[in-house]
């Protein structure tokens, strides 16, 4: 149903931006579809920039956490909700700017 992302856990590479761009589309419309509503193209790029700028910051502290999880099949406890508040740390700023322009 959804399409393959262009990325493994395992091995992070940079993307190029074509990849990354299409796989956050991919996203938006998964958005539209469940709301029935299209978002406009400013919405679409401001979504898009606030995703890229997110995602070197998620990689940088939520890996070693994945990691953790893949090596011993399940997060620990302590560990789901350290994941949940850095995840949370990083994304409310950027969701904050998305809420706030819509």
């Amino acid at each position: 149903m959804y399409s393959k992302p262009s990325h493994t856990l395992n091995k992070i590479e940079p993307q190029s931006n074509q990849f990354l761009d299409q796989d956050i589309e991919n996203i938006i419309k998964c958005i539209e579809s469940e709301y029935g509503d299209v978002i406009d193209s400013s919405m679409r790029n401001l979504m898009k920039s606030e995703i890229q700028k997110a995602i070197p910051e998620l990689n940088q502290m939520l890996l070693p956490l994945i990691n953790i999880a893949s090596q011993e099949k399940k997060l620990p406890e302590n560990l789901q909700e350290d994941l949940t508040k850095k995840f949370m740390k990083i994304m409310l700023p950027h969701i904050q700017k998305i809420i706030s322009a819509s």
